[in-house]
């Protein structure tokens, strides 16, 4: 049984070995490429690919770096395999960025020299690739100018230009919204539940302080109509007193399940778009990270998109519904006290709602644009940490900051539009209700006046409207939350309803047995062209097979498309035209699980993930063995001896025992 990690596109893996067994014996060859332009998507590095026959299992050898650049042979990339001796394995290295095409014409030669030294092993094919494959340099001469000294001025211009235009790629995607019932396309029947009682919650909250508003007016008619008797006076202020009471306790259970339920679901909701969003982004297929989305894109919407979408589905939710509760209990009081006056205040009603589109619509637009521009920004960060020494090389520091400093400059605008609408909108929502309480003063005074208005009737719609006017400038900023989550739940979405061309979670395809599978590649009239320049041919009509039993080494200049026959076994893209076969079979037709699961990929420098060195190795097992443990170190189902097993396989036993106490030490540290 293989353990082989997934390895995204451009990184480095841990080098993930495979128990030993038999050794492949087979005669040494090695078959060149023709030159052909590389892009900035192809895998850089040296790269082995190699198949075993049923006899021969295959190990994915380890690939290392020394001072004066890359060295892999077939006596480190040693190939053997899995149970069955049904696995095979592709084994690729990252080059560094920049490398000298003089440092890997010496790759080149070491790796063909040892090829025909291992000749006479057997069946042993043996052979290396290698190449630069970086988005800054596309041409071996451009690696060979970097190395002599020169500038690099157009290098630099055209990583930006491509940076440049991904991000533009990205921004056309994301400038829409979602309606907002449907930020809650994901809740369960438990968190229905939550939001029922929270709602009912929320509204019971918004309605105390309208009633409490009738309780204000008859104290006050207490306070006028019993002037000349105390008893009667303290009677009713006493009986009043006592519906404040009841009416607080109510108050307060209301407030307490409308808080926890809204906060409740709304966790519990974002949790689940995290886990929906991580898992949709791990689904799709290589050729889309090269398009549509990038890794500072990804960590923007994790960090940044969803939060904004919990806050439109979550307590925001409750406050809204509390005081919009709170605005039309106003107004039902003020209606019951005296109709005539609540209707002379509410004709500054429709102002109120002017203030409040206002503020919803450019609230929406500005955080969509602003989101977008902080994504940019994002992007930049995790671009210039990542090739920190390309960055250093070229003296972009300064370059990169201020990069980074346009795009923030621009969400800082649509921050400024932003606020500048909010205040707008409630400062006018706040001018409006005032004149209304002026206006309602002098008209109620004419009602006592003329009619048979009192004091605490006058009192209660007047104190009604203030309680409906100010809820309605209070819930504005839900409203603007609202329209923000909408808008930050656009991209969000079109990504996990995306469903991939090359879809890594598809139950369909064939699953051959393994006594089955006995390794023989073939490439037949392979047309292909990566995703992000689709007007660049990388194969026209190529052709290659390997047979079982044999590793074979694929050597050519740097673009030559070494990388991407790796990338088109291990079915990180399909071709155009032609196609590539496994034992016959179209890797089309064969389930994506089943086939990656059976390759071991390991790179010249390895990503190693922040846990243990044993889980780093144990990672590669499968995805199925990895969760019937539930975790790491000795919760997975990976046994320390097939652990051992496989590091011994991989030669890297020993170093690790030497080192460092492999169980339990973090991988990075």
């Amino acid at each position: 049984m293989g353990v082989e990690p997934d390895t995204a596109e451009g990184g480095g893996s841990p080098p993930v070995p495979v128990p030993p067994s038999a050794p492949a014996e087979s005669a040494a060859a090695s078959a060149a490429l023709p030159p052909v332009q590389d892009t900035a998507q192809q895998a850089a590095g040296d790269a082995v690919v190699a198949v075993a026959d049923e006899s021969s299992p295959l190990l994915g050898g380890g690939a290392q770096e020394n001072a004066g650049g890359t060295d892999m042979s077939g006596g480190k990339g040693k190939e053997s395999g899995g149970e069955a001796g049904g696995e095979f394995g592709v084994a690729q290295g990252e080059g560094k960025e920049g490398e000298a095409e003089d440092t890997e014409k010496e790759v080149a030669k070491g790796a063909v020299e040892d090829g025909e030294a291992r000749k006479g092993e057997g069946t042993k094919l043996a052979a290396v690739e290698r190449g630069e494959g970086s988005e800054r340099a596309t041409k071996a001469e451009e690696a060979e100018e970097a190395e002599k000294g020169k500038k690099n001025g157009e290098g630099k211009d055209e990583t930006e230009k491509k940076g440049k235009g991904k991000e533009e790629s990205s921004a056309e995607g994301g400038g829409g919204t979602v309606a907002y019932w449907q930020l809650f396309r994901y809740a369960d029947k438990w968190d229905v539940l939550l939001m029922v009682a929270g709602s009912v919650g929320a509204i019971g909250q918004g309605i105390a302080l309208p009633m409490m508003a009738l309780l204000f007016g008859d104290m006050m008619n207490a306070f006028g109509q019993n002037a000349g008797t105390m008893d009667a006076m303290l009677d009713q202020i006493a009986k009043a007193s006592l519906n404040f009471i009841f009416l607080a306790i109510a108050a307060g259970v209301t407030a307490y399940i409308q808080t926890a339920c809204w906060m409740s679901t709304g966790e519990r909701q974002a949790a689940r778009l995290r886990s929906l969003y991580l898992a949709a982004v791990l689904r799709q297929d290589v050729g889309f990270f090269d398009t549509s989305l990038s890794t500072g894109e990804v960590v923007g919407h994790m960090s940044g998109d969803i939060v904004l979408v919990q806050d439109a589905m979550g307590e925001k939710v409750g406050t809204c519904m509390q005081f919009l509760a709170q605005f039309f209990g106003g107004f039902v009081v003020a209606f019951i006290s005296g109709w005539k006056l609540a209707l002379v205040m509410l004709a500054t009603l429709p102002l109120l709602a002017v203030a409040g589109g206002v503020i919803t619509v450019v609230v929406q637009q500005s955080t969509s644009k602003g989101q977008q521009a902080y994504t940019a920004a994002g992007t930049i960060v995790e671009e210039c940490v990542g090739a920190i020494r390309t960055v250093a090389a070229f003296t972009a520091e300064r370059k990169s900051v201020q990069a980074y400093a346009a795009h923030l400059h621009a969400a800082f605008r649509e921050g400024v539009k932003q606020g500048l609408a909010a205040g707008f909108g409630y400062g006018l929502t706040i001018c409006v209700m005032f004149c209304s309480y002026a206006l309602a003063l002098w008209y109620g005074s004419k009602l006592i006046a003329e009619s048979d208005y009192s004091g605490g009737k006058v009192f209660s719609v007047l104190f009604g409207v203030i309680i409906g006017g100010m809820s309605l400038g209070q819930a504005s900023p839900s409203f603007a939350a609202f329209a923000s989550g909408q808008a930050a739940a656009f991209k969000i979405f079109q990504v996990i309803q995306r469903i991939p061309p090359i879809d890594s979670s598809s139950p369909a395809g064939e699953t051959p047995p393994d006594s089955e599978v006995k390794g023989e590649l073939e490439l037949q009239e392979v047309v292909f062209a990566y995703p992000s320049r689709p007007e660049v041919t990388i194969f026209d009509g190529f052709s290659l097979r390997i047979r079982a039993g044999e590793t074979v080494a694929l050597v050519g200049e740097s673009g030559s498309g070494k990388s991407t026959v790796v990338a088109l076994v291990e079915r990180f893209y399909d071709p155009q035209s032609g196609a590539v076969l496994l034992d016959g079979r179209s890797i089309a037709a064969l389930n994506l699980c089943w086939l990656r699961r059976h390759m071991g990929l390991v790179s010249q420098e390895p990503a190693l993930f922040n846990v243990s060195i044993r889980d780093n190795i144990a990672y590669g097992k499968g995805g199925e063995a990895w969760e019937e443990g539930g975790g790491e170190g000795k919760g997975s189902s990976v046994s320390d001896e097939e652990v051992k097993q496989a590091a011994r396989a991989a030669n890297i036993h020993e170093f690790i025992e030497a080192t460092t106490p492999w169980w339990g030490s973090a991988a990075r540290s």
